[in-house]
């Protein structure tokens, strides 16, 4: 099953992460251009500062403490050589919005713990963020960006990713993809992720807790959701329901949820797998069955079957389902 999801994200998922498409229009000027930071280098940490807070992307407290993620970030932006200094812009509004991005994936390296990463992925170098790991993740970009040089994916998917997800991501306003599949990421995920635009949210495999939360609902464009094998507890919310664009997986395999299976989940009609196995779930899944109608079920395959769904895993033993492929009672 592993491995399948490994084959449907590099063949299906990051296509677009083969063209190394993008670089940041504004480094394309002329070298002779004025530079920003002309008239900022004597405060140029208290510039940036001062951007960050005007546009809420951290809590102001965290620039207090010199061993926060956030602090590390902004340190680095004004201090390194390597941060600020390359974003080559006109003005100080033309710069603001990559500041402020830039910034981003500082706080998410130093916030996962980027000196102990697999692969670093040129991440803090004097270059464009989006030249930062270049087709270098098994083939694929760790960064993909639109033309106007706006983070549009983050792919760090088995890296070694330690720590915790920054709520600062949110503010990545044109990213619609995140991979952090198989890494040892913990503590909760920030409830501002079900903010942002995604499409395709992966945090599989992992070591995060709390619960599956009511504002996964609001990720209403997203196609796949895939939270399995963590340690989420609680219910499954009837939030979940909302949706209905889910097309690839909805996986929460492996955690230890309970409770029944929501009754919105028959607005799934365009799923192609879904996993709820491996949890303490009791009840019914026999609507879905109605509902649904996936291809195969258990020992049989229904070949008039035109419903896009192929698997429908849960624990036979614990939760009724005729229709379901799989699976064993967990731990057996």
């Amino acid at each position: 099953h592993f491995l399948i999801v490994i084959a449907i994200i590099l063949l299906v998922v990051l296509p677009s992460a083969l063209i190394p498409q993008r670089r940041n229009k504004q480094l394309q000027d002329d070298d002779d251009t004025t530079n920003w930071m002309d008239d900022y280098t004597d405060n140029l940490q208290a510039t940036i500062e001062q951007i960050l807070i005007q546009n809420s992307i951290s809590n102001p407290s965290t620039f207090n403490d010199t061993s926060s993620p956030q602090y590390q970030a902004l340190d680095w932006m004004a201090n390194s050589g390597d941060g600020a200094d390359a974003i080559q812009s006109e003005s100080i509004q033309e710069a603001t919005p990559y500041i402020i991005q830039r910034y981003i994936l500082a706080v998410l390296y130093y916030s996962t713990t980027g000196a102990g990463w697999r692969n670093q992925f040129d991440f803090l170098t004097n270059t464009n963020e989006c030249e930062w790991g270049v087709g270098a993740n098994n083939g694929f970009n760790v960064i993909d960006c639109n033309n106007d040089g706006f983070v549009t994916l983050i792919n760090l998917w088995q890296n070694n990713l330690m720590g915790v997800i920054p709520t600062e991501l949110v503010h990545l306003r044109n990213c619609t993809a995140l991979d952090f599949l198989t890494n040892r990421l913990s503590g909760e995920v920030p409830v501002e992720i079900t903010e942002m635009k995604l499409t395709y949210l992966n945090l599989g495999y992992n070591q995060l807790s709390g619960t599956v939360m009511p504002e996964y609902g609001n990720l209403v464009n997203v196609t796949y959701l895939m939270m399995d094998f963590n340690k989420l507890v609680g219910t499954i919310p009837p939030e979940l329901g909302k949706l209905t664009q889910l097309s690839g997986w909805l996986s929460l395999e492996g955690n230890s949820l309970t409770g029944t299976i929501p009754q919105s989940f028959v607005g799934f009609t365009n799923a192609t797998w879904i996993y709820l196995n491996q949890n303490d779930l009791t009840g019914s899944a026999e609507f879905l069955c109605d509902a649904l109608k996936p291809v195969e079920g258990y020992g049989y395959t229904n070949v008039n079957s035109s419903s896009p769904l192929l698997e429908l895993w849960v624990d036979r033993e614990e939760v009724n389902c005729t229709c379901c492929n799989c699976c064993p009672v967990k731990g057996n």
